[in-house]
């Protein structure tokens, strides 16, 4: 005898919408993930970093950084870095970066995100962590239900707008495993 299917959180009857919404440790990592952008930023050539999407003042400060005697004054120039970033298009940068990364690399983020995105999704999530070793599982699989919701709801921009998140998260996973 076989088990019925799993319900998703917004079939069950006492489902809030409100439980999809980014708590504050998932807020905490994204400012996290956002030094880490910094960090890899701090690789590139000054005139690349001119040619990005930035403001004057994030570009000032990733190219002071490489300047900076101390270790410490390093850490907490990277702590300004993703502090600054917050107001850029971390969807713009990542792409930047994960666009320079071997084509392989590439076109795996996007099977990953069809295979996330299928009927046996948490599977996949599992699998996913197992190969990038950076993955917080209770994260993607969170950005994954915001898709699946956003699908079902019939809300185009929102599906829209955490298929990005979703895909942005991937790209980030597959740069820091590059690195």
């Amino acid at each position: 005898m076989s088990r019925p299917p799993r319900l998703l959180p917004w079939q069950l009857p006492d489902f809030d919408p409100r439980d999809l919404a980014v708590s504050k440790a998932e807020q905490k990592k994204a400012v996290e993930r956002l030094q880490q952008l910094g960090e890899s930023l701090l690789a590139l050539k000054p005139d690349e970093i001119s040619a990005l999407p930035l403001s004057e003042v994030t570009q000032d400060a990733i190219l002071t950084t490489n300047r900076l005697p101390t270790m410490e004054a390093r850490r907490r120039q990277l702590q300004l870095i993703g502090k600054y970033l917050r107001d850029e298009d971390e969807h713009a940068l990542t792409q930047h970066l994960f666009d320079r990364l071997p084509q392989k690399t590439q076109v795996n983020a996007e099977r990953w995100l069809e295979r996330l995105l299928a009927a046996d999704g948490d599977s996949q999530i599992a699998d996913f962590a197992r190969q990038y070793r950076a993955t917080d599982k209770h994260l993607l699989g969170q950005k994954r239900l915001r898709v699946l919701y956003a699908i079902a709801s019939g809300d185009a921009s929102g599906e829209q707008t955490a298929l990005t998140a979703l895909k942005t998260y991937i790209q980030q996973m597959g740069l820091a495993a590059s690195r």
